[in-house]
């Protein structure tokens, strides 16, 4: 700048001149890819860290710019030199001791006791663990060398009359989960997630659920009616509560049934078909007496019903009666 000053010569001073600006311009150019890196560090610092303690390790690809990723890298490794280890040749950051690891133990609790159930407890996320377990009324799982990082977790009982629970954690140290299951009937079940109105289609299709169920004694999912398959179940199980008749799912069947029908038969299957002492198969039973092809569950609190029923004093028989509660199904 001096000699700029104290030229003469305006042809030198131009020379002079022209040379300063290219300098200057060079020196621009060198310092704006820094400035560039230096500008934009905050928003893809977070980004390493977390990726980091997820993988335990970080490369330029792994990185939300198109260029300096070594830049980006560097000042990373330069503010965290105790944690990490930097190879400008690849160029990539890796975290001491790999990327972090923890221990979720989850519970989950019946909303009562009862016979062991079966619940599923999923971890999904970078990675998805599942354990199956059983139990009255409160089910232990354990998930070991979790990686950091936010996950889903769901337990999904296998009986019907539970829903499942869903919730969202951030794994960042070794943590414990509850989750509480509660009690759900088939029909909202079954209904979950149903886009059209119930309310409207009902009405059209009930003349043809009533009489299919005269002819047959029960509705199942397997009939055909004259609706898209997948709003049957919903439909089945509304009509089916609104009747005052009751809704099961069996093999992968929704079924309506006459409860007290149902009994009834057995009773008579009890009372007619069996000596003391002797046992009928839970197919032979639905094969030949029963008029509705429900589950060995629903047979099994059915039978258990009738003989609290004639246990009672008042339905003892006499001793001139056969004893009919010596019974077994198989």
């Amino acid at each position: 700048m001096q000699t700029l000053r104290s030229g003469s010569d305006i042809t030198a001073f131009r020379s002079e001149f022209d040379t300063a600006a290219d300098s200057l311009l060079s020196a621009l150019e060198a310092v704006k890819p820094k400035a560039s890196v230096v500008t934009g560090f905050d928003r893809v610092e977070s980004q390493i860290t977390e990726t980091l303690r997820t993988e335990g390790s970080v490369t330029g690809a792994d990185l939300p710019v198109s260029d300096l990723e070594e830049q980006f890298l560097g000042l990373y490794y330069r503010k965290h030199m105790d944690e990490v280890d930097f190879d400008p040749n690849v160029p990539q950051l890796v975290m001491a001791g790999g990327g972090e690891e923890y221990t979720v133990d989850v519970s989950v609790a019946f909303p009562e006791g009862g016979p062991e159930r079966e619940v599923t407890v999923t971890l999904s996320g970078s990675t998805t663990r599942e354990r199956r377990c059983r139990t009255p009324l409160v089910a232990e799982a354990s998930f070991e060398e979790v990686p950091y990082g936010e996950y889903t977790l769901r337990a999904e009982p296998a009986d019907d009359s539970y829903g499942s629970v869903e919730r969202t954690v951030t794994v960042d140290d070794d943590i414990s989960v509850g989750l509480e299951l509660a009690e759900v009937s088939l029909r909202d079940k079954l209904c979950e997630g149903v886009d059209i109105d119930i309310d409207q289609i009902l009405p059209t299709i009930s003349s043809r659920f009533e009489s299919r169920f005269e002819e047959e004694s029960y509705l199942s999912t397997e009939m055909s009616f004259p609706v898209d398959s997948e709003y049957i179940p919903c439909l089945l199980a509304v009509w089916a509560q609104r009747e005052g008749h009751d809704a099961t799912r069996h093999d992968g069947k929704v079924i309506v049934y006459d409860t007290e029908r149902l009994r009834k038969e057995i009773e008579n299957v009890i009372r007619y078909n069996l000596d003391p002492g002797e046992s009928k198969s839970y197919d032979a039973l639905r094969g030949n007496f029963l008029s509705a092809p429900v589950s060995d569950s629903t047979v099994q609190e059915l039978v258990r019903g009738r003989a609290s029923r004639m246990s009672s004093p008042s339905n003892r028989p006499s001793s001139r009666k056969r004893n009919n509660h010596d019974v077994r199904v198989r």
